[in-house]
């Protein structure tokens, strides 16, 4: 079974470091042949597609209601673009591939649509091909579902290195987008955006689209009441839950994102983190014209209760 060839720091402490610890540094080096994908607008066509790497722009102002201080941008996800596995990777997978091509591996159509919103939006995507089924992006360092059954057991050496090489610097470069925006006084509203499977444990799933969020955060709560409201309108036969099918406080890189922000009160922006999830039968297979559809009204709705927001905050 080949090994990993990513190589760790060659320290005495890196050395002994558990992948536990990793989540401790703060600051690291983003590492070369990642697998993250940064555009600054989406290319045409799936997610087979060619994406052009790009230097991340230090601060992109999308801004409702102004540029800069009091500003709301928008700050584009996707965790699970891309089923992929790494060549140095390819026989812990061997005999895997109907698992990769399932919902288990990635999650289809959701790169898509974040390619459309951004386009739509004039905005920052940060994307992953890689499978979470090598390691997951949504998931804390220590989570049980960090790894899955196809790497949980191999050595803690090439458990780490996977980290250091997939999960860190994904994580480092959105967190310090984000730092960018917020320390210039931005209201930051991050969407990760996912999909999910239509059928659960044999049964069929109602809901449509779910916006994912902590009720006990005002901004947010603010924003998905009226979000909610609003797509109910763009999509009158869809049905729109709020914390379906999964709760916003599970464990995810918005959660992560949220203590980070919330244990310092001197941040001069805020961030607001929401995850959208997207009945993978509304947008895999679909046309591409499909998926415009879907993502332009659900930017359309979003641009209009941001506004709001921004009217709100302004007047408190």
């Amino acid at each position: 079974m080949r090994r990993s060839s990513a190589r760790l720091p060659t320290s005495k402490a890196a050395r002994r470091a558990t992948p536990l610890e990793i989540s401790k540094r703060q600051k690291r080096p983003i590492a070369p042949s990642s697998g993250l994908t940064v555009t600054s607008s989406p290319l045409s066509g799936g997610e087979g597609a060619a994406t052009r790497r790009q230097k991340p722009r230090q601060q992109i102002f999308n801004c409702v209601g102004g540029q800069g201080s009091g500003g709301t941008v928008f700050v584009l996800t996707c965790e699970h673009g891309g089923n992929r596995i790494p060549a140095a990777y390819k026989a812990l997978f061997s005999g895997a591939q109907d698992v990769l091509d399932s919902h288990r591996g990635w999650d289809l159509g959701a790169l898509r649509v974040a390619e459309s919103m951004a386009s739509r939006l004039d905005t920052q995507l940060f994307s992953s091909k890689t499978s979470r089924l090598l390691v997951e992006l949504n998931r804390s360092i220590g989570h049980p579902s960090l790894f899955s059954e196809f790497t949980t057991n191999r050595p803690m050496v090439e458990r780490q290195g996977i980290i250091n090489r997939y999960w860190q610097p994904y994580r480092d470069q959105v967190t310090s987008h984000i730092d960018n925006l917020v320390q210039a006084g931005c209201r930051v509203v991050h969407l990760s955006i996912h999909s999910f499977t239509p059928i659960w444990e044999s049964r069929p799933r109602k809901t449509s689209i779910g916006l994912l969020y902590d009720p006990r955060r005002s901004g947010e709560k603010l924003l998905c009441d009226l979000w909610k409201r609003k797509l109910k309108q763009e999509f009158p036969g869809f049905v729109i839950h709020s914390n379906q099918p999964y709760k916003g406080i599970a464990d995810g890189f918005t959660t992560t994102l949220r203590r980070r922000f919330d244990l310092d009160v001197h941040w001069p922006g805020e961030y607001n983190g929401i995850e959208i999830e997207i009945n993978q039968s509304l947008i895999f297979p679909a046309t591409g014209r499909r998926i415009h559809e879907i993502a332009h009204a659900i930017c359309r709705s979003l641009t209009t209760c941001a506004t709001a927001l921004a009217s709100f905050r302004e007047g408190s």
